[in-house]
């Protein structure tokens, strides 16, 4: 996430005694873990030293550049910023790449650098705000046409400006709320906003999971004879022309062949012609037009809040829908990274099927919406039961993953909760939600947006936990061999599909606005856990290495962590464990692989099969890595 410098909270804590301040000349070596350490600042012209460009001298440079070679450049920046999003000699690369190695411009970008490690010079939310303003405003042009010089310099001129003129003021008012501090409501509507451009999944559990989820769980006997199923590969064959598999293998073998995920190499428009080889080839037309879209789709989208500075600068939705720029002659263009492996993730097909539920009507959108969870549910249920197996002939007990089960009690029906650990003294209990926020909340942020999703999302999912601990405990509820009289620590974790930022706003909201943490609140029960699926892909992972799950747990709920991202304690503490990479996960990977690979392929010999999955996985584990 990223604010201006001037946001950056640097204030010493009033309780901080005199000699341990930092004008007493002490060198602070360690700290402990903050929130505010993911948090990256952004540098605006003003910062720079330079004269700030003010809107609408911004929107009137944009107007005089041409279109073409201006969304060509903005790609290819998009796609150098990627691995390098929080490097800052990384960054300073790219300064001296794209405004020149003597530039006024690097040599300010090198003294903003040297000014704090959190410091960076180009984001995410800036590239796809200038690709927006670009899509609206730009000069029609021939897409061969080459730049004059004062047009590429027009750009990166909008480039510099874009931080101050339109992503600054999203952050204006932040910390005036007097006591409130990061915890007012400003700060949870500015992180909430954020939502959508923090962390980025690896394309491997990406590819696996959209498989486990879509192809394979949606089409197995349990999913058939489930009471809401839906036939997914129908509804996509009907509306694309494709299967939802050959779908992602168009997907996956343009991400590949427009080189989008590899920096070394020069990017590479894709037109039908690349699929020739393929048994894609009669149908390439079909899977380009459901990646890509022509400059008018998105203009026409975007049109409708050009007024509006706060989605100028957060709604990337059409990025997400179509991540390819259509030319007129049929060449596809990928917009950025993030918007190629979002379409392949597990959340873009699940936007895509939503859609068609949607245009289905009322009745099956809520069929779809509760198959959907069915789904995610099983996904999480799987992924604990290849750690902790059912049973086991050795003489060492295991603890075992025990899933959902539904029990009538004197008050009616009540359900276990999604899925129980049995550990004997420790229990870890799972809830699984697979909602999202809502795009009220993400490029919104409106506040009842927000609050009507921290109540779906976490709030329910918390007071069901406590509901169900509370009858574990008074034996209303009764999980198969477990001894709750045994049971010393119950350890609760909720899973969402695609879950909001955590941060101290969210989790004060929690605390002091709701209460509803109190349903929590009895004894022997552990500080929450909120994880999104990756999240728990890796815990289990981890377990799978050979570390205690409850060990983990513990320290991922330390007073430092317990308020913050799992991926942040894992990429700061959790590799410490291990890789997170179970062989469950990586399993599924590679079944997805061998599936894409067949469909592109049709019935390959075994040398053709061979090379192709080594050049695939090439360029999977080269972007993973």
């Amino acid at each position: 996430m990223y604010l201006p410098t001037q946001f950056l909270p640097m204030q010493v804590p009033a309780d901080v005694p005199p000699e341990f301040r930092p004008e007493a000349g002490l060198i602070v070596v360690a700290r402990p873990p903050s929130f505010m350490d993911q948090v990256r600042v952004f540098a605006t012209q003003e910062e720079l030293g330079l004269e700030p460009t003010r809107r609408d001298v911004l929107l009137e440079t944009i107007r005089e550049i041409p279109f073409w070679p201006a969304m060509k450049v903005a790609a290819r920046f998009q796609r150098d910023l990627w691995p390098v999003r929080t490097k800052q000699e990384g960054q300073l690369e790219l300064a001296r790449r794209f405004y020149g190695e003597d530039s006024g411009y690097t040599e300010r970008a090198t003294a903003f650098l040297a000014g704090g490690e959190q410091r960076v010079l180009f984001s995410e939310q800036q590239l796809f705000a200038l690709q927006k303003l670009i899509l609206l405003y730009a000069n029609d042009s021939d897409p061969e046409q080459e730049f004059a010089d004062d047009q590429y310099a027009g750009l990166m001129v909008a480039l510099a400006a874009i931080p101050g003129s339109v992503l600054g003021p999203q952050a204006e008012g932040i910390g005036e709320g007097g006591e409130g501090g990061v915890s007012d409501e400003t700060w949870l509507r500015l992180f909430v906003g954020h939502g959508g451009f923090i962390g980025r999944g690896s394309i491997k559990h990406e590819l696996a999971r959209t498989h486990l989820l879509y192809v394979a769980g949606a089409n197995a006997d349990g999913a058939k004879a489930h009471v809401d199923y839906c036939p997914l590969d129908q509804w996509v064959s009907e509306a694309f022309g494709l299967s939802l598999l050959e779908l992602q293998a168009a997907g996956f073998s343009l991400w590949a062949g427009s080189k989008m995920g590899d920096v070394e190499a020069t990017p590479v428009l894709v037109d039908s012609s690349y699929f020739a080889p393929t048994a894609l080839a009669d149908r390439a037309q079909p899977a380009l037009d459901a990646l890509s879209a022509p400059r008018e789709w998105y203009r026409n989208l975007f049109s409708k809040s050009e007024e509006d500075d706060r989605r100028v600068a957060f709604e990337i939705t059409p990025f997400l829908q179509r991540p390819a720029l259509k030319f007129d002659d049929g060449r596809v263009m990928p917009f950025a990274p993030r918007a190629l492996e979002g379409w392949l993730g597990a959340t873009g097909a699940y936007s895509r099927l939503f859609d068609l539920a949607l245009a289905k009507g009322a009745s099956t959108r809520e069929r779809f919406t509760r198959f959907n969870g069915y789904l995610v549910e099983q996904h999480v249920l799987a992924i604990a039961r290849a750690v902790h197996p059912a049973s086991s002939s050795s003489a060492i007990w295991l603890p075992k993953a025990i899933g959902e089960k539904v029990r009538q009690t004197r008050a009616g029906e009540s359900r276990t909760p999604d899925v129980a650990l049995d550990y004997g003294r420790d229990l870890v209990l799972i809830e699984v939600t697979s909602g999202r926020p809502t795009t009220k909340s993400i490029v919104d942020a409106d506040p009842e947006a927000i609050r009507r999703d921290i109540e779906k999302l976490i709030e329910a999912k918390i007071e069901q936990l406590g509901k169900r601990i509370a009858d574990l405990r008074d034996g209303t509820l009764v999980l198969a061999d477990v001894r709750m009289a045994d049971v010393e620590h119950i350890w609760p974790i909720i899973v969402n599909s695609e879950g909001l930022l955590q941060t101290p706003a969210l989790w004060d909201y929690l605390r002091e606005r709701t209460r509803v943490l109190a349903a929590l609140d009895q004894p022997g029960v552990q500080p929450l856990t909120l994880l999104d699926v990756e999240d728990a892909e890796r815990l289990m992972g981890l377990t799978a290495e050979g570390h205690q799950l409850v060990a983990i747990l513990e320290h991922k709920t330390q007073p430092g962590w317990r308020d913050r991202e799992f991926a942040s304690w894992f990429e700061t503490e959790g590799r410490a464990y291990g890789s997170g990479e179970s062989a469950f996960i990586g399993e599924a990977s590679t079944a997805s692989f061998n599936e894409l690979i067949k469909v592109l392929l049709g019935n390959p010999t075994m040398e053709e099969y061979q090379a192709r999955v080594d050049a695939l996985r090439q360029d999977r584990d080269d972007v993973d890595a």
